[in-house]
């Protein structure tokens, strides 16, 4: 086996509207459930 892929996410502080309201999108629970269903452990599974 493995080890995990470990990834983030930040916003830049000059981002764009788009960029920001993407970041935002991928933290509400319907993002995280697509992220599930393609088999990604998000950081409060992934103990952290």
């Amino acid at each position: 086996t493995s080890e995990p892929l470990r990834q983030r996410m930040v916003l830049m502080k000059k981002a764009g509207e788009t960029a920001q309201r993407f970041y935002h999108y991928l933290q509400q629970p319907a993002a995280r459930d697509i992220f599930v269903r393609f088999g990604f452990l998000l950081p409060d599974e992934d103990n952290l």
